[in-house]
């Protein structure tokens, strides 16, 4: 039988202890760093969160930039869009029926004009039979010096009114058109 000397004993209850207290400390140790380490993770997840959410703000502030100066372009292309339908309708009007020598029947004036005008120019004509004061678009002059009858510049002045500036037989005139969108219909709605 071997024997371990009492001295012996000693030494590996000792060398024990120190084992348990090192693992006592090594335990103590992990879980602080367990702490650590979870305080670490929570805290870079609301730094994350905190940067998604200012990126997502400065993405969100972008987007409405955007979206304004598109809101704005297409105000501007639908302003555009307009003047250049109201300005092609100015002109077809005087070239055909104003300058032309085309009829202004119902039909036309219910294509170009509102009822109000239609009215107007009605009740301006001064002939029996009926019809339409077509005149009142031009410079009030019967005859002048040449033959030329035209538009010289329709401007768009905002706000859906337009000056027409036209030469009516070497008499230099201007008026303005006022006009109305009624669904896909630009009518003018009234002469000065």
């Amino acid at each position: 039988m071997n024997c371990v000397p009492l001295g012996s004993a000693a030494f590996f209850v000792s060398k024990a202890n120190k084992l348990e207290r090192h693992s006592k400390e090594r335990l103590k140790t992990s879980d602080n760093m367990k702490k650590i380490f979870s305080l670490l993770l929570v805290t870079m997840c609301v730094l994350g969160t905190m940067v998604v959410a200012c990126g997502n703000k400065q993405q969100a502030q972008e987007a409405e930039d955007v979206q304004g100066i598109q809101g704005v372009q297409e105000a501007e292309n639908n302003t555009a869009m307009l003047d250049a339908k109201a300005i092609e309708n100015i002109q077809v009007f005087y070239k055909m029926y104003v300058f032309g020598h085309e009829e202004a029947t119902d039909a036309v004036i219910d294509r170009y004009c509102t009822k109000n005008l239609a009215k107007k120019l009605a009740d301006d004509y001064e002939y029996d039979g009926g019809g339409y004061a077509v005149w009142d678009f031009r410079s009030g002059y019967q005859d002048g010096d040449s033959d030329v009858e035209e538009v010289t510049k329709v401007e768009a002045l905002g706000e859906g009114r337009y000056k027409v500036s036209y030469n009516d037989m070497g008499h230099i005139g201007s008026c303005i058109i006022s006009v109305v969108v009624d669904g896909d219909n630009i009518l003018f709605d009234t002469i000065r």
